[in-house]
């Protein structure tokens, strides 16, 4: 029975890593203008990030620690909520006190975040109202007449390699400026094509989502019947 589920689930696995490899194929395609829906064949424009949107850096408060500071009810953003939760990040790891918020960066939800120091250059958005600390970089007031948030988001995370090697490298950390992703450049076609591309992703993204959800629950079916048959509750039939 245990080997049913275990077989299962390693089916399961190889679907979600069949659909993550098409998603960054079509990634590859349509956020490049490699491939191109019917209706739009307008130049895509090359544009620095500092023109789409202010990039800001987060703060700490300090000393780390401070229980006037640290320890309250206002979310701090972490790298492992964002390694958690993927595009839409509630933080649920570190928190602030009113006095530790006001000598952070406080971000309303729906900001655009990028990892700056250690893992670079994974982007997320705030689900919820929070602080970024100074290893988060975040993208405000974005120009939604040139720019799609969406579009920009998939645009950073195929990027992402390229804004490590830009990054600054030195000791243990490597670490993403506001001064280098402020020069970064990207891609972009009119917005109703960037919308389009968001919708394809998206729908990607939700078809991976839903697979994830399946393979959590038969591997939470496995760990309901480990506990049962082996230690005696529930017993088989010969």
């Amino acid at each position: 029975i245990l080997h049913t589920w275990d077989k299962a689930i390693a089916f399961q696995e190889q679907i979600i890593a069949g659909k993550r490899a098409l998603k960054n194929g079509l990634m590859q395609q349509l956020l490049t203008g490699e491939k191109r829906f019917q209706g739009f064949k307008e130049k895509w424009n090359k544009i620095e990030l500092k023109k789409i949107g202010t990039i800001i850096r987060g703060a700490s408060p300090r000393p780390k620690g401070d229980p006037k500071y640290y320890g309250g009810n206002v979310p701090r953003l972490m790298v492992k909520d964002v390694t958690r939760d993927g595009k839409y990040v509630t933080p649920k790891i570190d928190f602030l006190t009113e006095a530790g918020a006001k000598k952070s960066r406080p971000c309303k939800a729906g900001t655009l975040t990028i990892v700056c120091s250690g893992d670079v250059g994974i982007p997320s958005f705030l689900a919820v109202d929070a602080c970024i600390h100074d290893g988060f970089l975040a993208i405000i007031d974005i120009k939604t007449n040139l720019i799609h948030s969406d579009f920009l988001y998939y645009q950073l995370k195929r990027l992402r390699t390229r804004m490590e090697r830009s990054a600054t490298h030195g000791g243990v950390f490597t670490n993403l400026t506001t001064t280098i992703l402020k020069d970064f450049i990207i891609e972009i076609p009119t917005i109703n094509e960037q919308s389009k591309i968001v919708t394809t992703l998206s729908k990607a993204d939700r078809e991976i989502d839903k697979q994830i959800l399946k393979l959590k629950k038969l591997k939470k079916q496995k760990q309901g019947l480990m506990q049962q048959l082996l230690t005696g509750k529930k017993r088989i039939k010969i």
